[in-house]
C-alpha cells in the first residue's frame, strides 16, 4: 500500500468524525427532552445516590398524582416499591452521564437541573462518535474505499431513524 494512501485513509476517517462532532453540536437540543426517559433518570439518580434500582418513594408518589397509574412506573406488588416500566438497561445506560454530572456539580437534583441537559448531550455526541468510528471501520474491513465508508455512516446516521436517538436526551 503506498504511503500517501494511509494517510488519505485516516484524514477521511477524520474528516468523518469531526463532521459527525459538528453535526451533534449544531443540532443538540438546548431543552431537556420531556416523558419517559425522565423516569429512566429518576431510576439513574437512584442507582448513584443509593445503590438501588427502585425510584425514590416521593418519586413514585409524584408520578402517582399527576399522571395515569403505571404510565411512567410500575410497583411491585412483592416489595411496595416502584420502578420505571423501560428497564433497568436503560437506566444504566445514563449512569456515565448522571455520574458526571453528580462530579461536577455536587448534587443531582430531582427531575433534571438545565445544566444536566449539557451531560447527556456530550454523552450523546461521544456516542454518536463511537457508532460512527464502528461503522466506518466494519465498512473498511468489508474493503469498501475510505469515501464509500464515510459515506456509508453519513447515511446510516442521517436518512434513518438513528439521527432522532443520537441528537435528543432520550430512551
Amino acid at each position: 500500500m503506498p504511503e500517501g494512501s494511509l494517510m488519505r485513509q485516516e484524514r477521511e476517517f477524520w474528516y468523518l468524525l469531526v463532521f459527525v462532532a459538528v453535526m451533534g453540536i449544531v443540532f443538540m437540543h438546548r431543552e431537556m427532552y420531556p416523558g419517559d426517559p425522565v423516569t429512566v433518570r429518576e431510576e439513574t439518580r437512584a442507582i448513584l445516590l443509593h445503590g438501588e434500582l427502585a425510584v425514590e418513594p416521593f418519586v413514585a408518589k409524584h408520578y402517582a398524582e399527576t399522571q395515569e397509574r403505571g404510565q411512567y412506573v410500575v410497583e411491585n406488588p412483592n416489595n411496595g416499591r416502584s420502578y420505571s416500566k423501560y428497564g433497568s438497561m436503560l437506566a444504566v445506560a445514563y449512569v456515565l452521564p448522571m455520574a458526571a454530572e453528580w462530579f461536577v456539580e455536587g448534587e443531582l437534583p430531582v427531575f433534571g437541573s438545565p445544566r444536566r441537559t449539557l451531560y447527556l448531550n456530550a454523552f450523546n455526541i461521544l456516542l454518536s462518535l463511537l457508532i460512527a468510528a464502528s461503522l466506518y471501520r466494519i465498512a473498511r474491513w468489508f474493503e469498501a474505499a475510505p469515501w464509500i465508508a464515510a459515506t456509508y455512516v453519513v447515511l446510516c446516521f442521517y436518512t434513518t431513524f438513528l439521527w432522532n436517538h443520537l441528537r435528543v436526551q432520550t430512551t
